[in-house]
């Protein structure tokens, strides 16, 4: 579903001309160092991090962006105030600062979204397998990565 939502984003970012590198285009598996060669050797201006949450507590929904310093925390912004205008969640948390691998060694910003609770019977159904969701949730990202590219000029 991490797949199928990251596609969709990148058709919807070639539509509009930018160029799109995924760090992987099948459901096969990826250590953290390949993802990161990737990210490195396309030499990218931003990289967005597509995931599906997943929590013991099932009653955990929603939406949530993460960025690791200054550097990452505009464009997380502009993506996660898209993603509260698209009103697809019903909770979006506050952005918060986080020290995933990737976006401690990438060359360019990295965001890291949460599109959903995976452990969540609402979030699952209504959210992650509905194809009209995953439509404005790869909307409201692609519009978060133009404002913020509009955003640096």
């Amino acid at each position: 579903r991490n797949l199928f939502l990251a596609k969709k984003v990148a058709a919807k970012l070639e539509s509009i001309g930018a160029t799109v590198v995924l760090t992987r285009t099948s459901d096969s598996s990826m250590t953290n160092d390949t993802r990161i060669q990737k990210v490195k050797n396309a030499k990218a201006n931003l990289a967005v991090s597509i995931h599906r949450d997943s929590a013991a507590n099932t009653s955990a929904n929603g939406y949530s962006t993460f960025y690791f310093n200054p550097y990452t925390q505009l464009p997380a912004d502009c993506i996660n105030k898209q993603m509260k205008k698209a009103n697809i969640y019903k909770t979006i948390r506050e952005m918060r600062g986080h020290v995933f691998f990737l976006s401690r060694v990438s060359d360019c910003p990295v965001v890291l979204t949460e599109n959903g609770f995976m452990s969540n019977s609402s979030d699952y159904n209504n959210i992650i397998l509905n194809d009209k969701k995953n439509e404005a949730a790869a909307d409201a990202i692609v519009k978060g990565i133009v404002d913020y590219f509009l955003t640096i000029g």
